[in-house]
């Protein structure tokens, strides 16, 4: 048969097509510069391939952009302000006054773990009494302090007093008497046409108020 004999001789019978051993090779990819020159009918083909190069091209660059980006934020992160040592003791005496002002007297203590950490918090009750050295120092404060303010007392006192003696030396009056005059007279004008109208008007009751 054919098939026999291919199979022996390794060869086509004559008059038999025979495929190629190798696959065509493809035709050669068209530049993003200088594309080939293609059939009518791959056209559509060729019109795509510069747009996938560009997008292939791009691919690495956003890539790239996004981790310039995220480096970026991770830099403009500012550090978390942990809190100073003054202020976590603070906050520990804070808390130990608390458990002192509300403690729970109710309950017994199971073990010594307990215990201590139930009576650790009244070392803010611990303190010294005052030494006569502090009574002294307080006693020295305390004069300078009344001392300062007597000083400024009599100082106002005398600058308060120096202005009503050039108050009474002064021929003319100052601009605030006259305020005050004028003031006293408008009042007393004002009354008195009070008084005028109600005498017009009702003059038993006028004669009655006064």
């Amino acid at each position: 048969s054919p098939t026999a004999s291919v199979l022996v001789s390794g060869q086509a019978p004559s008059g038999t097509p025979t495929a190629p051993s190798h696959p065509p090779a493809p035709a050669p990819m068209a530049t993003a510069g200088l594309p080939p020159l293609l059939p009518a009918e791959g056209k559509a083909f060729a019109s795509s391939l510069p747009t996938l190069s560009v997008a292939k091209a791009a691919g690495p660059g956003k890539s790239s952009g996004l981790q310039y980006e995220s480096k970026m934020g991770s830099l403009k992160k500012t550090p978390a302000l942990q809190p100073s040592k003054e202020a976590c003791f603070l906050e520990h005496l804070h808390k130990h006054q608390g458990s002192v002002l509300h403690p729970d007297y109710k309950t017994a203590f199971p073990s010594f773990e307990d215990a201590l950490h139930r009576l650790l918090p009244y070392h803010v009750y611990q303190g010294a009494l005052p030494s006569p050295s502090d009574y002294h120092k307080v006693d020295e404060e305390f004069e300078t302090v009344s001392t300062q303010l007597l000083k400024r007392t009599q100082a106002m006192l005398n600058k308060y007093r120096l202005l009503l003696l050039e108050e009474s030396r002064r021929v003319s009056p100052s601009a605030e008497m006259v305020m005050i005059d004028r003031m006293f007279i408008q009042e007393e004008k004002t009354t008195l046409a009070l008084d005028k109208q109600l005498a017009k008007e009702k003059p038993d009751e006028y004669v009655s108020s006064s």
